[in-house]
């Protein structure tokens, strides 16, 4: 899967719980300014089941930026191949 195609899905799942459409959001745009801790925690719950990995709860707290997400999601798919 591509880098391209992640984000793309990532920045879907993150407008769903955002009220910035999913086009107008910046990869390196910080998750606190765009949704809740709530909302956080299950962005995560949910990438993890769409692509089927585990984000440590370590990885989690450093996930800051929606690029930080891409990349955590990317790593974990890499692994896992």
């Amino acid at each position: 899967m591509t880098r391209e195609k992640i984000t793309a899905e990532i920045l879907d799942v993150i407008a769903q719980y955002s009220e910035v459409p999913g086009d107008e959001l910046l990869a390196a745009e910080s998750l606190e300014e765009l949704v809740d801790s709530m909302a956080r925690i299950e962005i995560i719950f949910e990438l993890e089941d769409r692509y089927d990995v585990e984000i440590t709860d370590e990885e989690a707290l450093g996930i800051r930026t929606v690029d930080d997400i891409i990349d955590c999601v990317e790593r974990r798919l890499k692994g896992a191949a």
